[in-house]
């Protein structure tokens, strides 16, 4: 399996950090941003094949990052992840590839990953 690198935008220092941790045991390159804003500045610098993305976030929500993407031309495939009761919609609204409900099981986030990393 060729490298994949997952951009972790959440802005839950705890939930970041042991995400981050996971997907590395799991054999991925991982990177952090606590928020949209942050996660742009990494991904115009690291070029991931896949963000997740929490949409509720301080400085820029999701939403706002998902914009920002369309506004610059960026594509990349998002993940979203998020305890809104309505995690279909919200993944719907930015276009998003995919979509969690917090809280999620691992088993439930990886495929989805895997299914964008190429």
């Amino acid at each position: 399996m060729t490298p994949c690198l997952v951009l972790v935008a959440e802005d839950d220092e705890v939930l970041r950090e042991t995400l981050s941790e996971t997907l590395r045991l799991e054999g991925y390159i991982v990177a952090g941003a606590p928020d949209g804003a942050q996660a742009l500045t990494a991904l115009e610098r690291l070029h991931p094949n896949v963000v997740l993305l929490d949409i509720q976030m301080p400085v820029l929500d999701g939403k706002g990052f998902a914009r920002e993407l369309e506004a610059r031309g960026l594509h990349v495939p998002i993940v979203v992840m998020t305890a809104a009761a309505n995690a279909d919609s919200c993944a719907d609204e930015i276009d998003a590839d995919g979509w969690v409900a917090k809280p999620f099981k691992l088993s439930e986030l990886l495929p989805a990953i895997e299914r964008l990393c190429v």
